[in-house]
Formats: C-alpha cells, structure tokens, sequence
C-alpha cells in the first residue's frame, strides 16, 4: 500500500505547499487502519476527545505502547505538531514524507541541552500557531503494565509555554505491542481533563506521571 501511494503522490513532496501532503498522509493511515481491521480485527476508539480544544494551543502528553496512537492522532487532530527523534526521518520513503509536511519537532537526544534549547524554541512557535503539540513523556513505547520514568522535556515545555497539558491514557500495546503476538481487540485512546498552566515543574511530573500510569491501568482487558 504504501509503494502504492508513493508511486502516485511521491512528487508531491516537491510541492511547497503542506495542505495537499496532510491530505495524502490521512488517506495512507485510514488505508493502513483499515488493513489492521481486516487482517487482525483490530479496532480502535477515541473517548473524550473533546478535551482536546480547538484552536488553541495545548500540550498532549500521551502513553506509547504501539503505533497505532501515533497514527491515529495524526489522523483525528486536525492543528498538531508531533515532537520526535530525528532518526524517525531518516526512514525511506515514509520518513521523508512526515519530514516534509512541517508538523514535527525532530530532537536529536544525543546532543543534550543543545536539543532541549531547540525544542523549547520550536515549540514556541507552534505555540503561537496555536496548535497541539504532542509529546510521548517517557519517550519510548513501554509495554501495557509497564511504567517507564518521564523524560524532563515534557517538564520544560509545560513551563516554557504556561499552556496546559490534556494527558492520554491508552491500551494500544495490548493489541498492536512493539514486540510480540498481535491480538484481536478494541484499542481505546482515553482523552483525560486537561491540567492548568501554573504548577511548579516536580510537581507536574509527579501528577502526570501517575494519571498516564493510573488511567492506562484501568483499561487493560479483564
């Protein structure tokens, strides 16, 4: 599918214009979305998106278990901006093209506070495009039960920006894990209240820590 949508839209990447590459990223995810249904019946659902708001800027702090969030955040929040490992852009073909659309904020983690003055100041930008900007806190996809420590990016930004921070709860890695079997199932990408700008840094970290933790939790399978 995807050799196929690079044979048509390929040239596109030329173009200076980002809408129509949006556009084309959409279709390419609703046709992988749909090939994970078919294949492996796996469905997903979106609760309390609402939270998210529109035409303002927030931060959207969420678990990783699986690409599927990825994915589906790029395909339902229509104003976004992804922070990433700039390694992610140097994929073939799939790489590029996310490069080119001008929704990420690409870190290289090996340059330390170089690439934290960077993000701050990319982010402030977007900021003012009043756009999401989502971040994975922990910084890599972690198994279901698993509770991996926060990166301090996600610390610096809630205090650089003073916007607040809709965290995400998910059960993704249940069904569509980094490694091992895929089963069958209803991934849920549970939307949680947004927390306001003002908290002091340790302070944000610890309750967001525990709320991404805690809710993620609830929605394992019985």
């Amino acid at each position: 599918m995807t050799l196929g949508f690079s044979a048509v839209f390929y040239w596109m990447i030329l173009l200076p214009a980002k809408k129509p590459l949006i556009w084309v990223s959409r279709q390419w995810l609703k046709g992988f979305l749909l090939l994970v249904r078919l294949i492996w019946n796996i469905r997903y659902q979106l609760k309390d998106i609402h939270y998210v708001p529109k035409n303002e800027a927030v931060i959207i702090a969420s678990k990783h278990q699986s690409l599927l969030e990825t994915f589906i955040f790029f395909l339902h929040i229509p104003n976004f901006s992804f922070i990433l490992k700039r390694e992610l852009l140097w994929i073939p073909l799939w790489g590029w093209w996310l490069a080119r659309t001008g929704r990420t904020i690409a870190i290289d983690r090996s340059s330390g506070i170089k690439a934290l003055h960077k993000m701050l100041n990319l982010t402030e930008i977007f900021k003012q495009k009043k756009q999401a900007i989502i971040i994975y806190p922990e910084g890599t996809r972690g198994l279901p039960q698993q509770q991996l420590p926060l990166k301090g990016g996600v610390g610096a930004i809630y205090q650089k920006l003073q916007i607040p921070i809709v965290p995400v709860a998910l059960n993704s890695g249940c069904f569509f894990p980094k490694k091992g079997k895929i089963k069958s199932g209803i991934a849920t990408i549970q939307f949680l209240p947004p927390i306001q700008a003002g908290i002091a840094k340790k302070e944000i970290m610890a309750q967001l820590a525990d709320i991404l933790h805690q809710e993620s939790l609830k929605l394992l399978p019985k």
